[in-house]
């Protein structure tokens, strides 16, 4: 080990300090003080050299609670990124660790690992997220492989774990979709919301990204301190091309050395989703035709890079380009009572009927121009007198009716 190594340095500047203290220090109470502190400076190199050059050493004390306890202080201290991936969440979900299996105290670190996992994952993201059956079955089919290679062979990494772009009309649901798969697959992992209309000058948005000098990016930041991340870039397709030539090498390689502390920051578990209502309309000569099958993914991938300024390497990244459908009448309705529930349950009253000429009039004022935008803010203030009375007199259930015109006064 030469002098270059950053422990052995740390330790011989520790053992300096400790020697120069421990003589200017005559009470036995200020030398324990010194050497509690040498000790921990000690325990702290050695963390720090376990997490540089025994990663999976570090993996497996991670699983365990004063592992992680230590590490993440030590991460947090130093900027050195938190260990963990898909493999050792997939081996404490299976029981490896003495964790326990029933589902109640299953590890919330855990992710979705076999195809039963997937299965039900599935059906409860269509009950989530409605009208997209068929996107939702595409991505967690594809991502179920991913994981199943990982599980199998932790060291096959390299590139992310999945990327795929979402295309379709504003308000459609595509982050909606997007988080929800992130939330099943990493329940306590991270979600990181990126618009690329902000990243349109080359300069400032590869700064603000992956940072410059002494300063670490957005992005670097928050996979550094959360591994297991979905990130979600939408208008992907209004980003400057360096941007996506910067997120090109994340997406093909898995890693980013953080320029502000040279540390190599792996993105191989992350989830990534680019969002495009441009996209949408372009792909809408072949949309009809939509297949996760190689010809058609190879031929939206050539009209993307055609007619978007989204450059071909970065095209050739994306795993599934899938085409987000309108939702028909019906499932607008269903969607719109839905939401108009859930604003219900916030006041802890139980929604029993709507009015169907109150859903109608909501349903008409969507449009296949902004989708569900403003959907929400118009149901709050529908909702707002008759949610205000419920509560004030102390009324358990509602039922949302169509009030009269009232008349007018000359």
């Amino acid at each position: 080990m030469g002098t270059t190594n950053p422990v052995l340095r740390l330790l011989i500047i520790g053992a300096i300090a400790a020697f120069v203290m421990l003589r200017l220090v005559n009470s036995p109470i200020g030398q324990w003080v010194v050497i509690v502190l040498t000790v921990g400076a000690a325990a702290c190199a050695a963390g720090i050299y376990i997490l540089r050059y025994e990663p999976e050493l570090a993996k497996q004390w991670y699983k365990v609670t004063p592992g992680r306890i230590a590490f993440n202080f030590i991460c947090a201290l130093t900027g050195e990124q938190t260990p963990g991936g898909v493999a050792e969440a997939a081996a404490m979900n299976k029981g490896d660790h003495a964790v326990p299996t029933d589902e109640s105290n299953r590890s919330t670190y855990s992710v979705l690992t076999t195809k039963i996992d997937f299965e039900m994952a599935a059906g409860k993201l269509r009950n989530e997220v409605i009208g997209h059956d068929r996107v939702i079955d595409e991505i967690m089919s594809d991502l179920r492989r991913a994981v199943m290679v990982r599980v199998k062979r932790p060291d096959s990494g390299g590139a992310v774990l999945g990327m795929y772009l979402l295309a379709g009309q504003p308000g459609i649901g595509k982050q909606l979709l997007a988080v929800a798969i992130g939330r099943h697959l990493y329940p306590e992992g991270g979600v990181l919301f990126l618009d690329g209309r902000e990243y349109m000058d080359a300069a400032s948005g590869t700064a603000d990204l992956f940072g410059h000098g002494s300063t670490s990016g957005r992005l670097i930041t928050a996979v550094r301190q959360e591994p297991l991340h979905t990130i979600i870039l939408e208008n992907a397709d209004s980003a400057h091309q360096e941007v996506l030539t910067g997120l090109q090498y994340i997406l093909q390689c898995g890693e980013y050395v953080d320029p502000a502390s040279s540390v190599l920051i792996s993105f191989e578990h992350c989830l990534v989703f680019f969002l495009s209502r441009k996209i949408g309309r372009v792909l809408g000569p072949i949309v009809d035709d939509f297949s996760a099958e190689d010809d058609w993914q190879t031929r939206a991938s050539k009209l993307i890079i055609d007619n978007t300024g989204i450059p071909e390497s970065v095209a050739e990244c994306v795993h599934l380009t899938l085409p987000m459908s309108p939702l028909t009448l019906e499932e607008r309705a269903f969607v719109v009572g839905r939401l108009m529930q859930q604003e219900c349950q916030k006041y802890r009253v139980q929604l029993d009927w709507i009015d169907p000429e109150i859903l109608a009039e909501e349903v008409e004022l969507i449009t296949d121009e902004r989708g569900f935008d403003g959907v929400h803010a118009r149901i709050k203030s529908r909702l707002r007198e008759d949610l205000q009375r419920a509560v004030e007199i102390s009324m358990p259930r509602l039922s949302i009716r169509k009030r009269p015109l009232r008349a007018r006064r000359d």
